[in-house]
């Protein structure tokens, strides 16, 4: 018969073992608070690219219509028109649009595609609803043509309606390469009144600027008595870098201190050095490569603080017009993007106070977010 011997000291080598998890109910953990900073980091990119979506959807129609019946199939070997459906004030967006692009695409950089979507694009030609051309005072300023982006920027006949009239009038066109005709013309578009006179700019020998004699006088802006005026057209001052270097042998020197190639200015007019008309690469798009990799345009166009436009002359520059459809747009966007948020809210079962703060802020910061992501590409701040 067997027998069982109790041992006192025995240790069992496996003891039962018991896990304590401790709850804690009083606010977030780490992690909670990390993924929902995520969460909130993740929904603001999908609202930021819905809304890029939107906007590319409504711009993409008006900008395709009118390079395809304007005779942009000429210039695709020059500009890609997809770089300004792809434009969005979200770089990190554009960027991403954009992988991929050909190498003639890449040499614009952003900075240059931004300065055609305010102050060039928003000028592409429409037909006047009643006359020839762009005849009503409601597309005056709506004269931009393909051959503008890619050959030169100075009007022919038969692309704008005030300009046509100015011909038949008597008026002889555009001089060639020669600064001081360029200084004569540029006088005259000032008009007499302003007595404008050019004088050498101190501090330099060779420079010269213009004075004006009576301030109040000046006809500058006046395009119904100046049609051919083409820079007052994309509100560019008669006193900017770009004018000066036109109508001087040499650089002219930026309010930022940089110098600007006069070659460039002659690409924008689709005109070599010396004479003859440039074959390829003029206009916006030949303006903008002849600039160096640091600069931007608007430094060399645009230097004035403020720039006045005439009475009955449209306000600004080119960028586009806040409208109540913009801003209705702006409105429903933001409206969809704090709904989201929220809706996001309703599906957790258990909420804290603070969390379901939480959710309210980023509610209202999304939707902050998307109208201003939204009115700003329309225009409407």
């Amino acid at each position: 018969m067997a027998t069982n011997i109790t041992q006192p000291n025995y240790l069992n080598p496996y003891p039962q073992q018991k896990i304590y998890i401790k709850s804690n109910d009083s606010g977030w953990s780490a992690a909670g608070i990390t993924g929902f900073i995520f969460l909130i980091i993740l929904w603001f990119a999908i609202i930021q690219f819905i809304v890029y979506k939107i906007n590319k959807y409504n711009n993409n129609k008006i900008i395709n219509d009118w390079w395809n019946h304007r005779g942009g199939s000429k210039y695709t070997n020059c500009f890609n028109i997809d770089l300004i459906n792809s434009y969005n004030s979200t770089k990190w967006m554009y960027d991403l649009n954009t992988l991929g692009e050909s190498e003639e695409d890449s040499l614009l950089k952003y900075t240059d595609i931004k300065f055609i979507d305010d102050n060039v694009i928003g000028h592409v030609f429409v037909q006047s609803g009643s006359g020839s051309l762009n005849q009503g005072d409601d597309t005056k300023s709506n004269f931009l043509w393909p051959r503008h982006m890619c050959k030169s920027i100075l009007f022919e006949k038969g692309e704008d309606y005030r300009y046509d009239k100015y011909l038949n009038s008597g008026g002889k066109g555009y001089p060639d390469d020669d600064n001081n005709t360029w200084q004569a013309l540029i006088s005259e578009w000032c008009g007499p009144d302003s007595k404008p006179s050019w004088i050498v700019m101190p501090s330099t020998k060779n420079v010269k600027i213009l004075k004006i004699g009576v301030a109040a006088k000046i006809e500058w802006f006046d395009t119904d008595k100046h049609p051919d005026n083409i820079f007052a057209r994309y509100k560019i001052q008669y006193d900017s870098p770009l004018v000066y270097s036109l109508c001087n042998n040499n650089y002219t020197m930026t309010a930022g201190g940089r110098n600007f190639d006069r070659s460039a200015v002659l690409s924008l007019m689709g005109l070599k050095s010396g004479g003859g008309q440039l074959a390829d690469n003029g206009g916006w798009v030949g303006f903008l490569l002849s600039l160096g990799p640091d600069d931007n345009p608007s430094d060399f166009s645009y230097t004035k603080l403020t720039i006045p436009s005439p009475p009955g002359d449209d306000n600004g520059s080119g960028s586009q017009k806040c409208t109540t459809k913009h801003q209705l747009e702006a409105v429903a966007a933001a409206t969809a993007a704090a709904v989201g948020m929220l809706v996001m809210m309703a599906f957790l079962t258990a909420i804290t106070a603070g969390a379901a703060a939480g959710f309210i802020g980023a509610a209202i910061i999304s939707g902050g977010a998307a109208y201003i992501g939204t009115a700003g590409s329309n225009g409407c701040l």
